[in-house]
């Protein structure tokens, strides 16, 4: 598992062990290179299923243009020549909503968009020449992360219950009306395991899927982290670039090709933040 040290590698690696599987962390964080091909080719093993986590995020990526390449999409290609060297492999690939623009185009308006719908070009070939079981899964803005995330546009969607539940305030950098697509952890976790054991032939010619979220806005955010107990003050603090980002990202994706494989939703709000809650 590449990026096995994030946020939903962590939970994804928890959830796995819990199955018994044999869990391989590749991380920039312990030292990994996800460049390096022959580091990577030690411990991609033949019939492995690779959950290919790893990237530089969207704030990130707008100001460092070069390094997000090298991550997202150079990183990724040699990811997938590991799993091609290795044999048999399942590539399953955490792509993003950000590949679409506001009104649902497959045009992204930011660069992690842009090198997470490159790698879905990428992947869909390296299926169509038979060379890996690729497979890419879309999750929304994904809640509630228990740490402040470095230079990630979405990071406000988590702040806005992590702060005033432990008795911050919290000034979002979007007006209360705007509107995101979001998806709680353990349903994105469910989702990628789903993703990682449909066969080939259940997703036909189209490897790529829209994982299933819920369309809320910021002042909907705020009111379900009041009506869990927060205590801190939740106001509004304009941020012109933060809403730029989030503005090119859709408000809506419709997912239902997702729920007719199977794939889990959350039920709401409310319910992803007693999730939160009862893993703190």
């Amino acid at each position: 598992m590449t990026g096995g040290h994030g946020f939903v590698g962590r939970a994804l690696a928890r959830r796995l062990r819990d199955c018994g599987a044999e869990v391989v962390v590749y991380d920039a964080m312990q030292g990994d290179d996800i460049c390096d091909p022959g580091q990577l080719r030690t411990v991609i093993r033949r019939a492995d299923v690779v959950f290919h986590l790893a990237a530089i995020r969207g704030g990130q990526g707008e100001s460092d243009f070069d390094l997000a390449l090298r991550v997202n999409l150079d990183g990724s290609r040699a990811v997938l020549e590991a799993c091609r060297a290795a044999g048999e492999c399942r590539f399953v690939f955490a792509s993003s909503l950000a590949v679409f623009a506001r009104d649902g185009r497959l045009q992204p308006g930011t660069t992690y968009g842009a090198t997470k719908a490159a790698v879905e070009l990428l992947l869909r070939d390296y299926r169509r020449k038979g060379f890996v079981d690729a497979r890419a899964g879309r999750p929304a803005t994904i809640i509630i992360r228990p740490d402040a995330p470095a230079q990630s546009a979405s990071g406000f969607a988590s702040a806005i219950f992590r702060d005033p539940l432990a008795g911050r305030d919290f000034d979002s950098p979007l007006p209360l009306e705007a509107r995101l697509p979001v998806i709680g952890v353990r349903t994105t976790v469910e989702c990628f395991l789903r993703l990682a054991e449909l066969p080939a032939g259940a997703l036909a010619d189209d490897p790529v899927v829209n994982l299933p979220s819920l369309s809320v806005s910021v002042g909907e955010l705020a009111e379900a982290a009041r009506v869990a107990g927060a205590t801190g003050r939740i106001g509004v603090s304009p941020d012109p670039e933060v809403e730029a980002l989030v503005g090119s990202w859709p408000a809506q994706v419709a997912a239902e090709r997702a729920l007719a494989l199977g794939f889990p939703a959350d039920e709401s709000l409310d319910q992803i933040v007693r999730e939160y809650l009862a893993a703190r």
